[in-house]
């Protein structure tokens, strides 16, 4: 097999069950669906998106010095990261429900830079780059190798997210908005219990140290 196809497949692999795996992310765009409507939600993946194509393109020019620069602050990212998605998960549980949906650019703008900023900040995401990478000894094949392999990585990341909203526009036609209320309410209390989760596993790793 062509090299070049070898490392898109292995990209397209990878990008497809790093984006599929229920995380905070994933429920993230989940709720952000249902409740705001498929341009939200299409926003939602797109930051998801520009952060994982970020992290490969670092790998895939060889500055994987940065990730592990990251790694060397995990404790503080993943600090600022738990906070980050109590806070979501609050504003998530308190949003209001409605069947009727409104698209603005503020909520659009606003659903992209949330999504982006909490899978930037997701020690998982920066470890599984580092560990996908490694194990195959990418920082030393020829750049075009690796740029096929971030192409897979974006592509199959780009086909889990359009999949995800394909399938709830399909669920939102027959969801009451009680049905709406209890998702999102169930979003919201998901998205703590991730935050707190984090918060409880940076301050038992502090004092470890």
């Amino acid at each position: 097999m062509n090299i070049l196809l070898y490392d898109f497949i292995k990209g397209l692999i990878f990008g497809c069950t790093l984006t599929a795996i229920p995380g905070p992310i994933f429920f993230l765009i989940t709720q952000r669906t249902l409740s705001d409507g498929v341009i939200t939600g299409l926003s939602c993946g797109a930051g998801a998106i520009i952060a994982s194509t970020i992290y490969a393109s670092l790998m895939g020019v060889g500055m994987s010095w940065v990730l592990q620069y990251m790694l060397d602050y995990k404790l503080w990212i993943t600090f600022f990261g738990a906070f980050f998605l109590i806070y979501l998960g609050i504003t998530t549980y308190r949003q209001h429900v409605s069947q009727t949906i409104k698209t603005t650019e503020k909520g659009v703008l606003s659903a992209l830079f949330s999504t982006f900023l909490l899978a930037l900040v997701n020690p998982i995401t920066v470890l599984s780059y580092c560990v996908f990478f490694a194990s195959f000894g990418n920082e030393h094949q020829n750049p075009a190798d690796l740029w096929a392999m971030t192409i897979g990585i974006m592509l199959g990341s780009t086909m889990i997210v359009l999949l995800l909203i394909g399938s709830l526009k399909l669920f939102f036609k027959k969801l009451s908005i009680s049905n709406l209320t209890i998702i999102n309410k169930l979003a919201g209390i998901i998205l703590i219990c991730f935050g707190l989760a984090t918060f409880f596993k940076v301050i038992t790793e502090t004092l470890k140290s």
